[in-house]
């Protein structure tokens, strides 16, 4: 008897929260469509920001000479960054380590060496400004890692609104089209999801990468860059109420 009872408990007991979760679709009123739809915005957009990386490297016998005449070098180059109001210099990894010029080899002495470097980096939507400098630099003795152009995020942002307003606009007229051919006469977007994302292409100084490994002459020509342009994506999803 006891089971019986416990049986006709469970038949009558509400079901699980899960199990309530209705459909939206078999919320809406008899005349109430739901359609999913999704717009692509795409653009390629001029780069507007010139970035270089600049590199002291210096080697001795003297650990303390090899910081001191990193020092010293990037003292300079800061100093010289001073007349160029429109370039921003920030500095980056600096590092000092020993190593064995002879390479452990057992049948030569060990050579115990010290080799530093320290990093700068210049931004500037000033690309004159910009590559004067870096070729003053370069002249005092750094090396460049790397040049190139990429899109700053001001314009990345400005762009990606644009693209938005234009997804939705898109979106609406193709709400507006479908309510159109079902004999409806509003359409509604809800829930809308935007995710924007952009794939920076940029182009490096004589289209590859500025990679040398050698103290700079005296006199040297300032390096060059030619702007390219990023592509930017905008994804918009939304589901329009027609009815």
């Amino acid at each position: 008897m006891r089971a019986l009872l416990v049986f006709a408990l469970l038949l009558i007991a509400p079901a699980p929260a899960f199990a309530q979760i209705e459909d939206p679709i078999f919320k809406l009123d008899e005349n109430e469509s739901l359609l999913h739809i999704s717009a692509t915005e795409t653009r390629e957009v001029d780069q507007d920001l010139l970035m270089a990386s600049l590199r002291i490297e210096v080697e001795d016998a003297d650990n303390k000479k090899v910081q001191n005449d990193i020092n010293t070098a990037m003292a300079k180059a800061l100093d010289k960054t001073k007349k160029f109001k429109n370039v921003k210099a920030i500095t980056r990894q600096y590092n000092v380590h020993s190593y064995d010029k002879n390479g452990g080899k057992k049948n030569l002495p060990r050579r115990i060496v010290w080799k530093g470097q320290q990093s700068l980096t210049l931004k500037s939507k000033n690309a004159d400004e910009l590559l004067e400098l870096a070729g003053e630099i370069q002249a005092a003795g750094f090396v460049m890692g790397g040049l190139n152009y990429t899109l700053s995020p001001e314009v990345a942002a400005k762009i990606q609104d644009e693209m938005l307003e234009a997804a939705l606009k898109k979106l609406t007229a193709r709400a507006q089209r479908a309510a159109k051919a079902l004999g409806k006469s509003k359409a509604e977007l809800k829930e809308i999801n935007a995710q924007g994302n952009h794939r920076p292409q940029p182009v490096y100084a004589q289209r590859g990468m500025v990679q040398m490994e050698m103290s700079a002459p005296a006199k040297m020509a300032a390096p060059v860059a030619s702007p390219g342009e990023t592509t930017l994506t905008m994804n918009v999803s939304a589901k329009a109420l027609l009815r």
